[in-house]
């Protein structure tokens, strides 16, 4: 079977982060194509962006299309009409899996050909419901190998910590009342303090021990009760260990899959094992620098960008018996659930009213549209009554969005 050499990468947004990684999966391609699809959505509207990819798909003559599912900027109904009418392939790139299983994943799982979650938990949560799915890390910027000769700082942490992120602020304030913590925090790129990746790798190059937080934050109420419990899978010591320093972690199981505990990173599982564990290796700094450089080699030998491609390059040609059908040889059917749908419908009627504002009349409605065949569709798909849900559930959102956008 022929390999899938023309590929098309759709990423939520363009930055740093997801132009690398999309170009670092590109390496396994003969030609690829980088589609942002927010960045499309807020100049031309959510329509123009389906349009975009079917007509660059026969352009280019995509065979392989990865999805960045981090939000609900695609139409699994489209999808899987390009898919069977062009024989593509569908891969999915689960960033968040831990949060957005059952809100976003799921629904995109039911088209997917190809699942790779940074959730290793999630891998068995997609076989068993018959989806083909890999837990595989996204590739890590490594820089020059360097080691500093002394450290400048004691104990370092780059992130936010505010009401926000309850978790890393509970243990940041613990940890204060023990010892000092150079924080490095930013509010995103426009924030003066935003640090660039080569000042954010200097200060965990040049700190003893940076910390990582694994707890995950969330806006939407969770109806599991364990919710609090669950761990993440944070690209954070992957970062650390890239730029050759040491990490102490809080445990998450998919990050324990990635390095050895005591070799390549440090695990901690409360306030007081955190504590202790920090104030050992200020005490014995050649062995933080022996697991700084451990961290370091594995990340150069198997999460880098080229190792990255040359996995997913693996896992996508592994993957082409799949093609069409689940695990247990089932043809895939679109499924969405109500709470895809309440976002999807939110989204776009958010990007609905900015067209409007802006004056884009014939963007505005095309999007129109664009919604109400998509809630057709969705009739079908899920019922009346539950759609009809969905339409109000979405639009209550939208008015409370717009609320809040009008109030700040």
């Amino acid at each position: 079977m022929n390999y899938l050499s023309n590929q098309m990468y759709i990423m939520s947004g363009k930055d740093d982060l997801t132009q690398f990684w999309a170009d670092s999966y590109g390496l396994s391609a003969k030609h690829y194509k980088t589609v942002y699809a927010s960045n499309i959505i807020r100049e031309h509207g959510i329509s123009f962006l389906h349009k975009k990819i079917e007509n660059d798909v026969v352009k280019y003559k995509i065979s392989l299309l990865l999805i960045d599912i981090s939000v609900t900027q695609c139409n699994p109904f489209i999808i899987f009409d390009l898919k069977q009418k062009y024989g593509l392939m569908v891969v999915l790139l689960a960033i968040d899996d831990e949060m957005k299983f059952d809100w976003i994943s799921s629904s995109y799982g039911s088209i997917a050909d190809l699942v790779i979650t940074t959730d290793y938990v999630s891998v068995d949560r997609y076989r068993q419901s018959g989806v083909n799915a890999y837990f595989l890390p996204l590739p890590v910027h490594i820089q020059e190998k360097t080691t500093p000769s002394k450290f400048i700082y004691d104990v370092s942490f780059v992130g936010r910590v505010d009401k926000g992120k309850p978790i890393r602020e509970k243990y940041i304030n613990f940890l204060k009342n023990e010892m000092s913590v150079s924080i490095f925090g930013s509010s995103g790129p426009s924030d003066p303090q935003f640090l660039s990746v080569d000042k954010m790798y200097s200060i965990f190059r040049n700190s003893t021990v940076n910390l990582n937080f694994t707890g995950i934050t969330t806006y939407v109420p969770s109806e599991n009760p364990l919710f609090e419990r669950i761990r993440g899978m944070k690209l954070r010591p992957f970062e650390i260990a890239a730029a050759g320093g040491m990490c102490i972690s809080e445990f998450s199981i998919s990050l324990a899959k990635s390095f050895k505990d005591g070799v390549e990173i440090v695990f901690f599982t409360n306030e007081y094992d955190m504590v202790e564990k920090i104030k050992y290796y200020l005490e014995h700094q050649d062995e933080a620098r022996k697991i700084a450089i451990s961290g370091q080699d594995k990340v150069m030998k198997k999460y880098s960008n080229e190792a990255i491609a040359m996995q997913f390059k693996s896992l996508t040609k592994k993957s082409q018996a799949c093609l069409g059908v689940d695990l247990y040889g089932t043809p895939q059917r679109v499924k969405i659930s109500r709470w895809f749908a309440y976002s999807l419908i939110e989204y776009t009627s958010v990007n609905i009213v900015t067209l409007l504002v802006k004056g884009r009349f014939r963007l505005f409605f095309c999007d129109i549209g664009y919604l109400i065949r998509f809630i057709k569709r969705l009739s079908i798909n899920i019922g009346t009554i539950f759609t009809f849900q969905a339409i109000f559930i979405g639009l209550y959102r939208l008015i409370k969005t717009i609320l809040f956008k009008v109030k700040f």
